[in-house]
C-alpha cells in the first residue's frame, strides 16, 4: 500500500528535521508524496512561521524529488478567523505563544490535539482508498501531548475510527535541550546547517526579527552553542 506523508510543519526546528527524516527514513518504501501542512492557529509568530515554512519546504523538495518522492506546495490551514459571534481558535489560551507578551505560560490549551485532529481530516480528504496517510511530528519526548504515549494513543483513535492514519514522531527521542542540541548537531554534521538557519523559533517577534528572550529563543540560543 502507498503512503502520503503529511507533515505538520511550524517553520521550527523540530518538525523540519522531523520531516526530512522521515523523508529518508521513507525513501523507497513506497511513498507517493510529501504534503506539508502549516497551521495557523492565530499564534503570534504565524507570519514569520509561515515565511520559515516556504523556505525550508523548497530545500526539503530537493531532498524528495532527488529520493523520487513528490513534494507538495504548502497548505496553509487557517483556524484563526474572526466570527461575528463566539470565540476565535484559542482565544482563552493564557499561553505566550498566542497572548504574546510577558507570559511564562508555554503550553497552548490541547493544542496538539486539535492540530493532529485537523490534519487529519485533510488527509482523509485527499488519501486514496488503495493508500495511508502518515501525519509526521515534529514531537519530541517532553511535554505530555508530545511524548511517545500521546503518539500511542492518537494512533489508537485513528485505528478505533477505522481511518488509514498514522501519527509519527521520527525525533521523538531527543528529549529536552539536551536531545535538541543533539539533533541539531547530528544534521548539521550531515551537511544540513543551511536548512536549520532557514527554520524560525521565536513565539514574540520584534520588528520581524527573533526577540532573544521568549523561551524558544532561549532554548534555540542553548541548543546551537
Amino acid at each position: 500500500m502507498k503512503k502520503i506523508l503529511f507533515s505538520l510543519l511550524s517553520g521550527g526546528v523540530d518538525s523540519t528535521l522531523a520531516t526530512l527524516k522521515a523523508i529518508q527514513m521513507e525513501s523507497g518504501k513506497r511513498v507517493s508524496s510529501v504534503v506539508p501542512v502549516f497551521v495557523d492557529c492565530g499564534q503570534k509568530a504565524r507570519g514569520q512561521e509561515w515565511n520559515a515554512v516556504l523556505q525550508v519546504s523548497e530545500r526539503l523538495k530537493g531532498e524528495a524529488n532527488a529520493r523520487g518522492i513528490r513534494f507538495d506546495s504548502p497548505v496553509r490551514i487557517k483556524l484563526a478567523s474572526h466570527p461575528r459571534n463566539g470565540l476565535k481558535i484559542f482565544e482563552w489560551s493564557k499561553s505566550i505563544l498566542i497572548k504574546g507578551g510577558k507570559s511564562d505560560v508555554v503550553e497552548v490549551e490541547n493544542r496538539n490535539m486539535v492540530l493532529i485532529s485537523m490534519v487529519a481530516s485533510y488527509a482523509k480528504s485527499l488519501t486514496p482508498h488503495n493508500e495511508k496517510a502518515i501525519i509526521v511530528t515534529g514531537f519530541r519526548n517532553e511535554f505530555y501531548d508530545t511524548r511517545r504515549k500521546f503518539v500511542k494513543q492518537m494512533n489508537r483513535v485513528f485505528k478505533s475510527l477505522e481511518m488509514r492514519i498514522i501519527v509519527d514522531a521520527p525525533v521523538v527521542e531527543y528529549k529536552g535541550v539536551v536531545g535538541k542540541k543533539k539533533l541539531i548537531d547530528e544534521f548539521k554534521s550531515k551537511g544540513y546547517g543551511d536548512l536549520i538557519d532557514m527554520t524560525w523559533s521565536c513565539y514574540t517577534p520584534e520588528n520581524d526579527c527573533p526577540c532573544g528572550e521568549c523561551p524558544a529563543c532561549k532554548k534555540r540560543d542553548k541548543a546551537t552553542k
